[in-house]
């Protein structure tokens, strides 16, 4: 269980998760040990995630596709462990619905999507159907993250070290610049030096990543929207004014909008389903898609400053 002093520490880390654990302790009244221990102590119960997100934009990620499987549940652990080791993905999870995965995906070139579906997904053993859906527009997300800053105009002046080092930040946005250098075969002022460069212009952000359902939040679900065309754009606003909506993506084959929404148990999301979706104009085909489990996510926020 988390306690309040718990709750101050990831209302820091939601803030700036690259904040120092000396720095962070003088912010809210504690000694450096005690924070890095809390720190350590959440993240191995998987209460939270520490790492860095790429600014898709500037590393010229110009696709976004969400990409939806359908598998045989005996090979699902497997497929899971592979898909999760490609920089690529941002979000990846097992689902309860038509679908076992479901994943979203930054790509540079029409190319790399494509041989990443015929030659990692569809190589897997296990998977009998891969559908891939290809983001428009991202109409809501639950925070902006890199809304602070230049953030236009890809940078491509990043040599193999960085791209390394940024997959490397994205598995733990808090590893030491000794384990770092040591992996990576450099010196820790390079490191140093890369990281600050990064940070600086935009190219990464590291956040803390929480599991809802760890926070009440145990309906944690994707919808898949069938609507009138001409009508998503004033779908998408409607449901944006929902504070369960945590984002929105129009979409392009298949499905027309995916809504990421969150709720404390699945009676309220059928609520929510029954009173509200149902009943917008335009809406004629629902698909449900449960969180299972959490593998690989930058999508999730939870209110770290509420008391409990």
């Amino acid at each position: 269980m988390i306690d309040k002093i718990d709750l101050k520490i990831l209302a820091q880390l939601n803030k700036d998760a690259n904040i120092s654990n000396t720095r962070l302790a003088k912010t809210i009244g504690l000694n450096a040990a005690t924070v890095a221990k809390r720190i350590d102590e959440m993240v191995s119960e998987g209460l939270i995630k520490i790492k860095a997100v790429p600014n898709s934009t500037k590393l010229g990620y110009k696709i976004k596709a969400v990409i939806v499987l359908k598998v045989d549940w005996i090979n699902i652990d497997a497929i899971m462990v592979k898909l999760k080791e490609n920089p690529n993905i941002l979000l990846l999870v097992t689902t309860f619905g038509r679908f076992e995965i479901l994943m979203i995906a930054d790509f540079s070139e029409w190319e790399k999507l494509n041989e990443f579906v015929k030659e990692e997904i569809n190589q897997c053993p296990g998977v009998k159907q891969t559908d891939v859906l290809f983001v428009d527009e991202s109409k809501k997300m639950y925070r902006d993250i890199f809304r602070s800053g230049p953030n236009t105009g890809a940078n491509t002046n990043l040599d193999d070290i960085d791209h390394k080092l940024i997959a490397g930040l994205c598995e733990n946005g808090r590893a030491s610049y000794t384990d770092l250098a040591v992996k990576m075969g450099t010196s820790q002022a390079t490191i140093s030096r890369r990281v600050s460069f990064l940070l600086k212009n935009n190219l990464i952000k590291i956040i803390a990543v929480p599991d809802p359902s760890k926070f009440g939040c145990s309906a944690n679900a994707f919808i898949l929207l069938k609507a009138e065309h001409n009508g998503v754009d004033k779908i998408c606003a409607e449901l944006n004014t929902y504070p369960q909506v945590y984002g929105s993506m129009t979409l392009s084959f298949g499905f027309d909008i995916l809504l990421y929404v969150q709720f404390k148990n699945t009676g309220l999301l059928y609520e929510f389903v029954k009173t509200k979706i149902s009943h917008i104009d335009g809406i004629y085909s629902v698909e449900i898609l449960i969180v299972a489990e959490y593998l690989k996510t930058t999508y999730e926020s939870v209110d770290f400053e509420c008391e409990i």
